[in-house]
């Protein structure tokens, strides 16, 4: 963005106020939509990151404020703030992407998961959780049955064991993707998926896959049980943070890495 972005209404909009949004989600873990609209959320966040720099809080993205953001993507300068979603080089950590954790069915689990990593995730039981994007990708295909959706992260991230690499993450079962299409990029934290029944689905659920690199071949291949399976699949726990403000209500109890 080139203009100094502020709050006043009616409020500033564009892709520039869009790429201000990532940028602070990415550096604080705020939890703003990328609406596009700088509305108050998006100005107390400013002067949250202005703070943690040493800067003047006036809550307005201008210069100053852009170039110190950009500093810190590329992992030019640190600041005083502990809790945020990236390393200090601007990688963004891969977040779990739902309110609620709370899996109906886990890894190799007999009813449709054999051999399989995994995870059937109903958030918190009332059948309309949304699916965030776990990092900043795009999405890489889509086969109707079931509505699966493979979405891969732009750049590397960071991985909950440590890893650095790009990951692709496989979900089925949404009712309604007519708004998704290959080549689509999702910001981290932006809302894509509903949890849903379309295709082979007992209960209102999102089914979770998680891949190590980037999308390669079809996107899957089929198991010694006949499963439909992710390329380079590992641990989901292996690949996701867990926010400290997530709800656990089923952890299944395998080891989350959790981050403010």
């Amino acid at each position: 963005p080139s203009r100094a972005i502020y709050y006043v209404l009616p409020t500033m909009k564009g892709n520039d106020v869009k790429w201000v949004q990532s940028a602070l989600n990415a550096y604080g873990n705020y939890g703003l939509s990328i609406d596009g609209s700088f509305g108050p959320a998006c100005r107390n966040a400013t002067k949250q990151f202005q703070a943690s720099m040493g800067m003047t809080q006036d809550g307005s993205f201008g210069p100053a404020t852009r170039a110190k953001m950009v500093e810190w993507l590329n992992g030019k300068v640190n600041s005083n703030n502990s809790s945020n979603n990236n390393t200090n080089s601007g990688i963004e950590k891969a977040i779990f992407p739902m309110d609620y954790l709370n899996i109906s069915q886990g890894i190799n689990e007999n009813y449709s998961h054999q051999n399989r990593l995994a995870l059937d995730l109903i958030g918190s039981g009332n059948g309309n959780d949304s699916f965030r994007a776990p990092f900043t990708g795009v999405i890489k295909k889509i086969y109707g049955k079931d509505n699966v959706v493979w979405f891969e992260s732009i750049n590397d991230v960071q991985f909950a064991d440590g890893t650095i690499s790009k990951m692709t993450i496989m979900c089925m079962h949404d009712n309604d993707i007519s708004d998704l299409y290959v080549g689509k990029t999702i910001h981290q934290n932006e809302s894509f998926l509903t949890v849903g029944t379309a295709g082979n689905a007992t209960g209102p659920h999102i089914h979770l896959e998680c891949g190590k690199g980037s999308f390669s071949g079809t996107g899957w291949y089929k198991n010694s049980s006949g499963k439909w399976c992710i390329n380079n699949g590992i641990n989901p726990w292996d690949a996701l943070y867990i926010k400290s403000s997530t709800n656990v209500i089923n952890s299944h109890n395998y080891n989350w890495r959790i981050i403010n």
